[in-house]
């Protein structure tokens, strides 16, 4: 059944591309705006199933848009490919029109892509506040593969790439506050905790980041860069039996994978094996 139904999709993905490639002979002028969004919109649930940035998924959510401007996704989904690949302007014109369109979704998104791939950390915030003056006394948040990133999270992310700690961990602890309301507080995503740790530890509040890291262990898997944290600051409170002990177990979690990252950017205090070999060898000098 699975097979037949794959071969199904196959045959309806060369039919629809087919007609792409007619484009310009437009045939959808008889259709009113109404059959067009929905014809627009089936387009948009066909790419779905297509590698991204694909040929055919390219041309098809070109279609899309063509035959229904008003629709934000289309322009939204066209847009990230050129982003992941580095093409900015091309990337900017086509999130442009989705903004147009959807400000109160597309803007925050928009923020989020010049946070993670600018490094934008002012521009970021321009549009998570620009979106703050539509959805006022309310919590935004941007929805990516049905998964809600709180805004208040990517504010956090933002003031500590501007090495505005007080804020970040304002924003980071409004993040945990809200969400473990909402969802209880084990769904709250640990790597706030990591940041606000990373954070007290480069104030040089080592009590403290180990206070925090072990609320993001009580909130969270653990992870390799929880305890790297935790291991530089036993390390700085002259714990450097303790601080082997966590850098041992950070590099056990590394190894396995259960570290801080994403596969189209490096993260915010993205942690490298390299990180890991510096801070041992520092504390071999101690034991």
């Amino acid at each position: 059944m699975e097979n037949c139904w794959k071969y199904c999709l196959s045959i309806l993905l060369l039919v629809v591309l087919c007609a792409c490639d007619n484009l310009s002979n437009e045939t959808y002028r008889h259709l009113d705006m109404t059959e067009r969004s929905k014809l627009a919109a089936n387009y948009i649930s066909l790419s779905k199933i297509l590698e991204s940035g694909s040929p055919e998924k390219m041309k098809i959510l070109e279609k899309a848009c063509r035959l229904d401007p008003r629709n934000e996704e289309a322009w939204t989904q066209l847009s990230a490919p050129y982003l992941h690949r580095g093409l900015y302007d091309e990337w900017h014109n086509y999130i442009e029109k989705a903004i147009e369109l959807h400000p109160q979704e597309s803007g925050p998104l928009r923020g989020m892509n010049k946070l993670h791939f600018f490094r934008d950390y002012a521009g970021a915030l321009y549009d998570f506040d620009l979106t703050d003056t539509l959805t006022v006394d309310k919590t935004d948040y941007i929805y990516i593969n049905r998964k809600a990133l709180s805004v208040d999270y990517m504010r956090g992310l933002c003031y500590l790439g501007l090495k505005n700690y007080d804020r970040a961990k304002e924003y980071f602890n409004r993040y945990y506050t809200t969400e473990s309301q909402k969802t209880g507080s084990t769904e709250v995503d640990n790597t706030a905790f990591l940041y606000i740790a990373m954070i007290s530890n480069e104030q040089q509040d080592y009590e403290q980041a180990i206070a925090d890291v072990s609320q993001g262990l009580e909130h969270g898997f653990p992870t390799a860069d929880l305890y790297y944290q935790l291991a530089f600051a036993q390390f700085m409170l002259g714990q450097a039996a303790e601080a082997e002990q966590s850098l041992t177990r950070c590099r056990d979690l590394y190894n396995d994978g259960k570290h801080n990252r994403h596969r189209l950017y490096e993260v915010i205090g993205q942690l490298y094996m390299r990180d890991i070999d510096a801070l041992d060898a520092e504390i071999g000098c101690f034991l």
